[in-house]
């Protein structure tokens, strides 16, 4: 009877044995499986994620173009990226009297970095935008309305600082509507007008 009921507990003790062994194994695997399930798809979405970003490009929300002419409040302006020329004149105020909106394509895009100039009638057309000096191609008269500060610069009798000052006229007043209009600027008298009749325009 004895060694009966050695043999049973042997027999006990290695059923048990294995009953914790398989049990370990089984709870090891669902842990090492959990893991794997939770940091899969991390690992095989980031470089999807990255590489999508990678390949896109930004396009640009917002230009800047200088409006000046007959405009009531020339200057420069921030705009949203594909507005059209007369969006551009409404933001500088819109046209004053006298503009000669027919000489503007103002259903043209805006572009990035532009000049838009609106003449007055009569006005010759300088495309300011298109790189124009406001001179003429030839070498021609100045156009008071649209020439930088160095072309105004050259002229004989005025220096940097009176082109400044006829800059800053010019864009407070919308413009030259006659050459008379010089006498109103700081530092040109009679005489200089005169002298500057042939070489410039409005």
């Amino acid at each position: 009877m004895g060694n009966w009921d050695r043999g049973t507990v042997l027999i006990w003790g290695a059923c048990a044995l294995l009953v914790l062994g398989l049990g370990g194994r089984w709870l090891l695997g669902g842990r090492s499986s959990s893991g794997n399930a939770s940091t899969s798809p991390r690992s095989a979405g980031s470089p999807g994620s990255v590489s999508a970003g990678a390949g896109e490009e930004q396009a640009p929300t917002v230009i800047v173009v200088h409006v000046v002419g007959a405009v009531r409040h020339p200057g420069v302006f921030r705009l949203r990226a594909g507005v059209r020329v007369y969006e551009a004149v409404r933001a500088a105020g819109g046209s004053t009297r006298g503009a000669d909106e027919s000489a503007v394509d103002l259903a043209a895009k805006a572009l990035d970095g532009s000049q838009i100039l609106i003449p007055l009638k009569g006005q010759p057309s300088t495309s300011a935008a298109s790189g124009g000096s406001g001179a003429g191609a030839s070498g021609g008269p100045v156009s008071l309305s649209s020439a930088k500060a160095e072309d105004l610069d050259a002229l004989d009798g005025i220096g940097p600082a009176l082109a400044a000052r006829i800059i800053e006229w010019r864009q407070a007043h919308g413009g030259f509507k006659s050459v008379g209009d010089l006498d109103q600027v700081s530092g040109i008298g009679p005489a200089k007008l005169a002298a500057l009749r042939s070489h410039v325009v409005p």
